[in-house]
């Protein structure tokens, strides 16, 4: 009863040592029997299971899914997440780089995210810009992620998009542009789209700048800017200058995008020898976790030598809460411009078109 209850605690990669001391025993059972209990944790590195630290695979075909584990789902098969019992499962398409998605960690949403063109695309131009896109964001309306509704994929940019045929008026939202402008300023009640208007790339500092120099009679109110407050009667002009960061924010809705945890470990330390485990290590999705670190399977964990693990945790917060009070005072002030190309000018372009403020034109971005 007790090696049974041995046999069950130890991970698949320790059963083949184990099964093979067994058939010696038969041999020599007075010997060889006590060799195996001393020597067996030295080969095998028995791991002590616990809930919280090896978490079973699912069963697929018996309708259990724990996606944090591994997937079930016919998308599995080009995210390479499938669990082993998946029906979609198929062994060269989870084997580490075969897919064509990238793990990517887009301005605070991890998740897949498709960085490359179809293998027959010709345009090398539009090509380049998909795979080898530029980190400034010089021109935000094709820079910005894609989310397409209908085939649940999220691309890198617009060229990523295009060059997959997946950019449809309907059922594709571009991600909307955050600029959060910091120095030293008046705050003005301007439109997002008229502010957005003064906004410029600097290409020798590759940032943006917001420079205004505005009439009070220019001046709108709005709903999405700070209130402007006059200096006197006679001061009818206000200045801003500012240098702004951009980045995108995910649509206002619930993204179907696929998505995953970047510090998941799936490949051997340069230090491992050990081919077999290198190879299981990189063929198969069934995430196990020690300590704040997880690893994409058993084999991940053993070649990254990780003998005991540990009890898994989660992160649940500011490791240091009072940490940022001072940090937070030494903030300058700021506003951010939100630019949703959905609602900008809408009736003035045409259904392919989306109105781009920092260009002042209708663009062509739908097929």
């Amino acid at each position: 009863m007790g090696v049974a209850r041995r046999q069950e605690v130890r991970p698949y990669f320790c059963m083949q040592a184990e099964m093979y001391r067994w058939k010696l025993a038969e041999r020599r059972p007075a010997l060889l029997f006590i060799t195996v209990i001393l020597t067996t944790p030295t080969v095998c590195h028995v791991l002590p299971i616990e809930p919280t630290t090896w978490p079973l695979e699912p069963d697929c075909k018996q309708g259990l899914q724990n996606v944090t584990i591994c997937a079930c789902d016919p998308q599995c098969a080009q995210y390479a997440d499938c669990c082993r019992s998946s029906t979609y499962f198929v062994p060269e398409k989870q084997r580490l780089g075969a897919s064509p998605f990238t793990c990517n960690n887009l301005f605070g949403n991890e998740m897949y995210v498709m960085t490359r063109c179809p293998p027959d695309w010709t345009d090398n131009d539009t090509r380049n810009r998909c795979q080898h896109p530029d980190g400034s964001y010089r021109d935000p309306l094709l820079d910005a992620p894609v989310t397409s509704f209908s085939t649940n994929i999220t691309y890198q940019n617009w060229h990523c998009a295009y060059c997959h045929g997946d950019l449809d008026a309907a059922t594709t939202a571009i991600w909307d542009a955050s600029f959060t402008c910091m120095g030293s300023y008046r705050t003005i009640s301007l439109s997002d789209e008229t502010l957005a208007e003064h906004l410029s790339f600097n290409p020798l500092t590759s940032s943006w700048d917001m420079n205004i120099s505005l009439s009070t009679f220019d001046m709108k109110p709005s709903m999405s800017t700070p209130a402007y407050t006059p200096r006197g009667k006679d001061n009818n002009t206000q200045e801003m200058h500012s240098n702004c960061f951009l980045r995108f924010t995910a649509p206002a809705m619930e993204l179907p995008a696929r998505r995953f945890n970047s510090d998941v470990t799936s490949t051997c330390s340069e230090r491992w020898e050990d081919n077999g485990v290198k190879t299981h290590c990189e063929a198969y999705t069934a995430r196990v976790c020690s300590g704040f670190s997880t690893y994409r399977n058993h084999h991940c964990l053993l070649c990254n030598d990780v003998v005991v693990p540990q009890p898994c945790f989660v992160l649940a917060g500011p490791a240091f809460p009072g940490s940022f009070v001072s940090i937070a005072a030494a903030i300058p002030p700021s506003f951010t411009v939100l630019l949703d190309w959905r609602r900008l000018k809408r009736g003035v372009c045409a259904s392919s078109e989306i109105y781009d403020p920092l260009a002042c034109v209708c663009r062509k971005v739908f097929m």
